[in-house]
């Protein structure tokens, strides 16, 4: 299967653990997440986002997605992690451009595409993972009427979720 054409459902068969078995981010059903609940499941998430290579660095897979810049630099040498962008839907080239360069121009197009759309996925089920396992009077802040949390980044919801409830009391 090309990863141009994998979904968010196509890359969980890709983590260690099911997405399934991830810990509740709640000792008891309808309670309160705690510093424990939260910790137990952030390295959960770490796990699952290491567990997919990405061109950043493909030993620390995903794991920029759901850690602060800070803490990703330090594992990677003061390497940031970078967002690949969206290359768009055509290649660019210069109208004078050789067929060579032409066709080098879509092959380097199409292995953008195809990092853009696997990131695009993988962030979709990493954030899927937390909304899933979190009841949503706790992450509701950060939900938008129209697009519930497709706007959010999974390193949103667990800065919230640290946050708001990740004190030691």
């Amino acid at each position: 299967m090309s990863y141009a054409k994998m979904n968010p459902t196509d890359i969980e068969t890709m983590f260690e653990i099911n997405p399934n078995d991830m810990p509740k981010m709640s000792s008891v059903e309808g309670g309160r997440p705690t510093f424990t609940t939260i910790y137990k499941f952030q390295k959960a998430l770490n796990s699952q986002a290491l567990s997919i290579p990405s061109t950043n660095n493909p030993d620390l897979g995903f794991l920029g997605e759901v850690i602060s810049t800070t803490q990703y630099a330090a594992l990677n040498n003061e390497i940031a992690y970078v967002v690949p962008q969206n290359p768009g839907i055509a290649p660019t080239y210069n109208p004078d451009a050789t067929q060579f360069q032409i066709n080098e121009a879509i092959r380097l197009h199409g292995l953008s595409a195809n990092e853009y759309h696997i990131f695009r996925n993988v962030r979709t089920a990493l954030r899927n993972m937390i909304v899933n396992n979190i009841e949503e009077k706790y992450i509701s802040a950060l939900c938008h009427p129209i697009t519930r949390y497709n706007t959010r980044t999974p390193l949103d919801l667990m800065e919230h979720i640290w946050t708001t409830y990740g004190k030691i009391t």
